[in-house]
């Protein structure tokens, strides 16, 4: 029996790499995949990628932006619902679908599918792919001891009794979630590199020496702490020669930093150059001399897991963190890391990589290593493992007769 999952997530599908690479991991493993997700302007609202059949609706909500407080308003409350409607149009279609694999925040997307569960049998996967109680107080400015945390962090334990299987991300996250739900199945689908897809995307082509080149790729925010990155190339645009920093990404943050620069007579140096194709990004990683993961100290960075990082190690460059647990505990040793918001411990590792370009040198076997470990393929097989355990049918036992 060839069996239908429908996957829920409040952002867009083709925009979200972690759904749309399980998704499609699904579809080719033979599943019936569909997906609920953001429906973007001029975008039909039902449609399909690679064999995935995508459901796109309340385009009306981009007119928020990223971040804003009315979009997670809606995301808590008209999101869900609208979901559960399209959840049941699929069963009157007589689609049967066997899992609803919902990706947070928020976690109780999951809810969407709670009818289809008491009557139908669906089983119910939660992606969980950041802490929702982190990212709540982090947004409120709050901290990890205020009621609202512990007042989510019940609401989280509860979203879970309706689940059959829990997915994070990394260790931390596996440490929370079990002191939440001891007895929930839980598993660990990392943010891991897709090393075929990055190898077919790049090419041969030799690096550009003529500059000293640094590279940041993300949301252009101040939680991500590109104004810091700012002042740290105000610093150094007279101690480095051909200084050169480039951008990649857009964000709230856009329009004042573009201005920052101005004011502070470095557009020359640092670059924005908004969202461009993956195999355009990989050529300019592999000219970057150093590239950088900045962020903020608020508690929801602190179970950050971006696989940029691998991306960066597979072209052997230096790469400087923010120093924050997960980062700690993904790269290893294999990062220098900088005091989050200090722009000038962001410099100081920076001016270290100008004067010694080698200083990682030594650390590329362990750097293969770690790529290696973290190849999407184990997580996939991990991804589809789980599922053929869930969608697996009972034994009937069969009564002798007497």
């Amino acid at each position: 029996m060839k069996h239908s999952i429908c996957m829920i997530v409040f952002s867009h599908f083709k925009s979200d790499s972690r759904v749309k690479r399980e998704a499609l991991a699904l579809s080719s493993a033979g599943y019936d995949v569909y997906c609920i997700g953001i429906r973007k302007k001029g975008e039909e609202k039902y449609s399909s990628y690679k064999n995935v059949n995508t459901i796109n609706i309340m385009q009306w909500i981009n007119v928020f932006p990223q971040g804003s407080i009315f979009r997670y308003f809606i995301g808590f409350f008209f999101f869900p619902m609208i979901a559960f409607f399209q959840l049941l149009r699929l069963h009157l279609k007589r689609i049967k679908i066997s899992v609803i694999h919902a990706h947070n925040p928020p976690d109780h997307l999951i809810l969407a599918g709670l009818f289809s569960k008491i009557f139908l049998r669906t089983k119910l996967i939660l992606d969980r792919h950041e802490p929702y109680a982190l990212q709540i107080v982090s947004n409120l400015n709050l901290s990890t001891k205020s009621l609202i945390f512990k007042l989510v962090q019940f609401y989280e334990k509860v979203t879970y009794l309706f689940v059959d299987c829990i997915i994070v991300v990394n260790n931390l996250e596996f440490n929370d979630v079990k002191e939440i739900s001891p007895r929930k199945e839980i598993l660990i689908i990392r943010n891991s590199l897709d090393i075929d897809k990055i190898r077919n995307l790049s090419s041969e082509k030799p690096k550009d020496k003529a500059s000293f080149n640094i590279l940041y790729q993300g949301f252009v925010s101040k939680r991500r702490d590109v104004d810091t990155i700012i002042f740290a190339i105000k610093e150094l645009k007279d101690k480095i020669p051909n200084l050169e920093c480039n951008i990649f990404g857009s964000g709230n943050f856009l329009k004042e930093a573009i201005q920052i620069t101005k004011e502070l007579g470095i557009s020359d140096f640092c670059k924005f150059n908004g969202w461009v194709e993956q195999s355009v990004l990989f050529e300019k990683i592999k000219d970057a001399d150093v590239c950088l993961i900045t962020l903020k100290d608020i508690p929801v960075y602190h179970r950050a897991t971006p696989n940029k990082l691998f991306e960066y190690m597979y072209y052997d460059k230096i790469i400087i963190s923010a120093d924050l647990p997960s980062l700690r505990d993904m790269a290893q040793d294999c990062s220098l890391f900088y005091i989050p918001g200090d722009h000038k411990s962001l410099e100081k590792q920076i001016l270290r990589v100008w004067e010694k370009p080698d200083i990682l040198q030594n650390l590329k076997s362990k750097m293969e290593q770690l790529v290696k470990q973290n190849d999407w393929k184990i997580d996939k097989e991990i991804l589809l493992k789980e599922y053929k355990s869930l969608l697996r049918e009972p034994k009937k036992t069969v009564r002798k007769k007497m």
